[in-house]
């Protein structure tokens, strides 16, 4: 994640959470929302690097903080992954297939989306949200329940979305 800009309202300095609960008296739950930075990253030569490659990401979420039953203020954060880019051919690059055997570049990709046989678009997408107990010695878990492969397809408007 990228570091958090203290005094930035989407950026609260450390130990804002605490501070905004002791203020509120130590009787009243708090919750403050954070975001951290978007940072550019690149997905390394693999599936996802040939889905995505290229792309934004940041982190939000709520930092909680409520009265203990001990006396000690409970500390919790509600987050999710949020990731975008704008899915477009950029003239001179080109990304190597089956081991560097195929090169295809940016420059014929973006012929087929001048002439309508490809289209550019953007990207976007958000995590779940996941849960961490800041009280808890146990690190923070991001593995997903599996979703499975059952039932039917649920996005009936799948196909409809009008394309830039």
């Amino acid at each position: 994640m990228a570091q958090p800009r203290p005094g930035h309202p989407r950026h609260p300095a450390p130990g804002t959470g605490l501070d905004a609960f002791a203020k509120a008296g130590g009787d009243k739950t708090v919750v403050i929302p954070v975001e951290s930075d978007h940072e550019g990253q690149t997905f390394k030569a693999d599936e996802w690097f040939h889905a995505v490659g290229a792309h934004e990401q940041s982190i939000s979420g709520m930092v909680t903080v409520k009265p203990g039953a001990d006396g000690k203020p409970e500390v919790s954060l509600d987050y999710q992954v949020n990731v975008w880019d704008r899915y477009n051919w950029d003239p001179g690059k080109s990304t190597p297939f089956a081991d560097g055997l195929i090169n295809i570049s940016d420059d014929d990709m973006g012929r087929l989306h001048k002439v309508g046989f490809g289209q550019e678009f953007d990207m976007k997408g958000s995590s779940s949200t996941h849960h961490h107990d800041l009280n808890s010695p146990a690190p923070p878990t991001t593995t997903p329940q599996d979703q499975g492969r059952e039932g039917t397809r649920g996005d009936v408007s799948r196909g409809e979305e009008k394309n830039r």
